[in-house]
């Protein structure tokens, strides 16, 4: 018994080991980069991840974001998101885009590699049409470019009626999210009209089925608007009681 006992207790010690030596290799040994080439007037962007552990990597999330100004203001954005595991030493291209940049447009890409929902790799890249180029690994999804940002992913005219009700909503309240808001939108099960889910942080705050009345898509706008707001108010609240501690 004794002996049956040790043995168990050691399996037990090396599953703990082994559990800790693969989460600390994913925090330290895990890179986001942005690599770009730039030909003529436009821009491929290539999102990379790096191990640089010897431990194999998995359930990995990364959400690529570009922001593209124009010298008139106008603020266009793309967003790209997806699941993916590593190899040991493994160098894996994760998502390209091309775009295009015309004189005094500025782009800024944004990369972000979570497990688990913790952040533990970060890149950015700001681009001008005069060959700047800056690199900078502090960004945060606080920087005020990013705060608030609504992401449209719809794809029926309920779905663009709805996210037209929800800025509405939103900029009646006049409330600064330091998150993305997605807005997601896929056919319903059964082929009756669609759904729509609000996603902050690769979290489904609110979703619905869609009805083709103006009424309806209104309401579900106030009642997103509401759920995000309680989202926030919780999240501050987590975090003041977090430095308690």
């Amino acid at each position: 018994m004794s002996r049956n006992l040790s043995f168990s207790l050691v399996l037990v010690l090396i599953g703990i080991t082994l559990s800790f030596s693969q989460n600390e290799a994913t925090i330290d040994s895990i890179q986001a980069k942005i690599k770009i080439v730039k030909k003529d007037n436009f821009i491929t962007i290539y999102a990379k991840a790096l191990n640089h552990s010897k431990t194999i990597q998995s359930e990995l999330k990364y959400s690529i974001l570009a922001l593209k100004k124009s010298d008139t203001g106008n603020l266009s954005r793309n967003v790209q998101s997806g699941e993916f595991s590593m190899e040991v030493d493994e160098e894996k291209l994760l998502s390209t885009q091309q775009l295009n940049i015309g004189n005094k447009d500025i782009i800024k890409v944004y990369l972000f590699v979570r497990k688990n929902k913790v952040l533990i790799s970060k890149d950015s890249l700001f681009i001008s049409a005069v060959d700047e180029i800056y690199n900078t690994s502090a960004v945060k999804e606080s920087d005020m470019e990013m705060s608030g940002l609504v992401v449209e992913n719809t794809m029926t005219k309920l779905g663009k009626d709805f996210y037209d009700f929800f800025g509405q909503v939103k900029q009646l309240n006049n409330v600064k999210y330091p998150f993305i808001i997605i807005i997601n939108e896929k056919p319903a099960l059964g082929g009756r009209n669609s759904e729509v889910s609000i996603v902050i942080n690769d979290q489904i705050i609110y979703r619905f089925r869609t009805q083709p009345k103006e009424e309806y898509l209104y309401n579900q706008a106030q009642e997103a608007n509401r759920k995000i707001y309680n989202y926030y108010i919780k999240s501050k609240t987590l975090k003041k009681k977090n430095k308690l501690f």
